[in-house]
This record gives C-alpha cells, structure tokens and sequence, in this order.
C-alpha cells in the first residue's frame, strides 16, 4: 500500500480523514510536522507526531547522536550519509512545522 497526498484531497479515499484530523488532531495533542513542504520532506497529510513526546525527543536529538548511531550500524551509503548530516539534519529534522 503507498499513501499519496492526492488521496488526502476531495474525492480521495483518505479526504474526510483528513478533514477530521485538520479539525480535531491538536485537540488530542498531535500535529503534522510535514504538514507542507518545506525544502525537506514533501508534503505527508498521513504523517502525525505527538507534541508531548515530540518536544523533548526532538530536543534531545543531536547530529552526535545520529552520527553514532549510524556508524554503529550496517547501512549501504553510511560514508554518504555522514558527510551530510549536517545538511540532512537541518533539512529534514529541524525543518518541520512545530506543534
């Protein structure tokens, strides 16, 4: 199954979802953080984050921290990776729509 930002508009399967998540999502403490693009992620009408947990993780989230763990692990591209996560951590971490 892929989710598509087409379904999410009128006439789509997921529309009246979407409307109802648009008018009751921050009600139960949740927003979209890929609500539109931003020169980052594209636009994810399916995407929510809990503003509760999101706040402090995102705090607590470091490029350090991503660094280690990256290099830690077995991924194909980790040279590439590392090289740019000072880009990929402004560009599709920080550069989200806040609670």
């Amino acid at each position: 199954m892929r989710l598509l930002p087409g379904e999410f508009l009128p006439g789509g399967v997921f529309h009246q979802l979407g409307r109802w998540l648009d008018e009751n999502i921050s009600r139960f403490g949740f927003f979209h953080p890929y609500r539109q693009y931003r020169g980052g992620m594209f636009a994810e009408p399916w995407h929510l984050s809990y503003a509760a947990i999101w706040v402090p993780a995102l705090a607590a989230l470091t490029p350090d921290l991503i660094a280690e763990a990256v290099a830690g692990g077995d991924i194909l591209g980790k040279r590439t990776v590392l090289g740019r996560l000072p880009e990929i951590f402004q560009r599709h971490v920080l550069n989200v729509a806040q609670p």
